[in-house]
């Protein structure tokens, strides 16, 4: 629909939107391919994310997050991208107990709170940590001039 919309509105012109709405995602994960398509220099991006703060790897309802530290999230990722780090992790996860007979998908295995109320504790730190990285993403395009669409399933708190 929106398509046509751009179609009718400007005609002849085609428009590149990248679209960073992405499964099994968060907001440290999109921040880090918003650094990668602003080389693409697109009309605009979208970004659909939420989920993944809460139950994802380093969700805050996860039993595998690495905490609410941003920095430590970060660091974390940066240090995925090297090979050392990956032969560590996996030398890692093959000599520590695994829970792969434990049943479920693997996501099920790492929630480790299934319930978050709304508005409870859990569910504004998951908001509080990821409303920083979701701004830093959208930042980083309004720098470059190019427009992001952001969208959440959650509530964002203004700060």
């Amino acid at each position: 629909m929106a398509a046509i919309r751009l179609m009718r509105s400007v005609p002849g012109r085609n428009f590149e939107i990248i679209n960073l709405s992405l499964t099994a995602v968060n907001s440290y994960t999109t921040l880090g391919f918003a650094r990668e398509v602003v080389d693409y220099d697109p009309d605009a991006v979208l970004i659909y994310t939420g989920h993944n703060e809460y139950y994802g790897a380093p969700g805050v309802a996860s039993n595998r997050a690495v905490g609410d530290n941003p920095f430590l999230i970060h660091l974390t990722l940066r240090l995925r991208e090297f090979r050392l780090f990956q032969l560590l992790t996996n030398l890692y996860e093959k000599i520590t107990p695994g829970d792969a007979g434990s049943g479920g998908t693997r996501m099920q295995r790492m929630v480790a709170e299934e319930h978050i109320p709304y508005g409870s504790a859990l569910y504004l730190r998951g908001i509080d940590s990821s409303n920083p990285t979701w701004r830093k993403a959208v930042k980083l395009l309004h720098d470059q001039n190019i427009p992001a669409l952001l969208a959440t399933w959650s509530v964002m708190k203004k700060t």
